[in-house]
C-alpha cells in the first residue's frame, strides 16, 4: 500500500506520477483534507482518506507517535474500488493507526470540511489580520480564546492556501453562512434589530446565545 502525505495540490500531481501503479494489486490513499479536484478516470485501486489529526505544527520534529490514536479518519471511494482495496486501507487506519472510520461521499466530505475545519481556520487568519491591521499593540494580553486562533494560524500556509483554493465552492457557501449569522448578532448587540416592545435586546440574545450552546453541546 502507497500512503501520500503531501499538500492537496501536490496530491493530484503524485498521482499522475505514479500511474505505473494504477490498476494493480498495490493500493493507493492519500491524506488531503479535500477531494473535489482528485478527478482521475479509469482507476481501480485508488480510496482516498482524510485522517483527522495534526495539529499546527509540521516537519519531522513535529511527529507525534500517538497522534492518529481514537481519531477519526474519512473515507471516500469515488473510483468505484473493490471492497479489496476499500478493506485494506479501512484495515490500515484501524488496525495500524487505532483510528475510527467512516465513508462519505467526495461532495458530503467536501462541504462538512468546508464548515468544521476550513472556516475556522479561515477565521483565523482574518482575525489575526484585523489586529495587524489596526496597529494596536496586543502584546501579552492575549486570552485563551485569541492564543487558539493564534495557533491555528500558525498553521502550515502553503498547505491552507490549497485547501482555500480547492475547496472555494464550499468555502463561500460555510463563509456566507458564517456572515448570516454574525449579521444577526451584531444587529442584537448593537440594538438595531426591530423587536417588539415586550422582549429586551438582552433576553433575546441571551436566547440566542443560549440556543448556540445548546447546539454545540447536542453536536460535539
Amino acid at each position: 500500500m502507497v500512503v501520500l502525505a503531501v499538500p492537496p495540490k501536490q496530491t493530484l500531481e503524485v498521482l499522475n506520477n505514479i500511474k505505473e501503479i494504477w490498476n494493480t494489486d498495490t493500493t493507493i490513499t492519500d491524506t488531503s483534507s479535500v477531494k473535489n479536484h482528485i478527478k482521475l478516470e479509469n482507476v481501480s485501486n485508488i480510496i482516498l482518506s482524510h485522517p483527522i489529526a495534526g495539529s499546527d505544527q509540521s516537519g519531522l520534529s513535529a511527529a507525534d507517535a500517538n497522534l492518529f490514536n481514537d481519531k477519526k479518519n474519512v473515507l471516500c471511494n469515488p473510483f468505484d474500488c473493490s471492497k479489496e482495496h476499500l478493506d485494506k486501507v479501512d484495515n490500515f487506519w484501524k488496525n495500524a493507526l487505532q483510528m475510527r472510520t467512516s465513508l462519505m461521499t467526495v461532495s458530503e466530505h467536501d462541504l462538512v470540511f468546508a464548515m468544521t475545519s476550513h472556516l475556522p481556520h479561515l477565521i483565523a487568519y482574518a482575525l489575526i489580520d484585523s489586529i495587524r491591521l489596526s496597529n494596536n499593540e496586543v502584546g501579552d494580553n492575549a486570552g485563551g480564546g485569541l492564543k487558539e486562533f493564534l495557533r491555528l494560524s500558525g498553521s502550515n500556509p502553503e498547505m491552507w492556501r490549497d485547501i482555500f483554493m480547492l475547496n472555494r465552492v464550499d468555502l463561500i457557501k460555510a463563509l456566507a453562512g458564517m456572515q448570516v449569522s454574525l449579521n444577526n448578532l451584531l444587529e442584537l448587540i448593537t440594538e438595531s434589530k426591530q423587536l417588539p416592545d415586550i422582549f429586551s435586546h438582552l433576553e433575546i440574545l441571551k436566547k440566542e446565545l443560549d440556543e448556540i450552546k445548546s447546539f454545540k453541546e447536542d453536536k460535539f
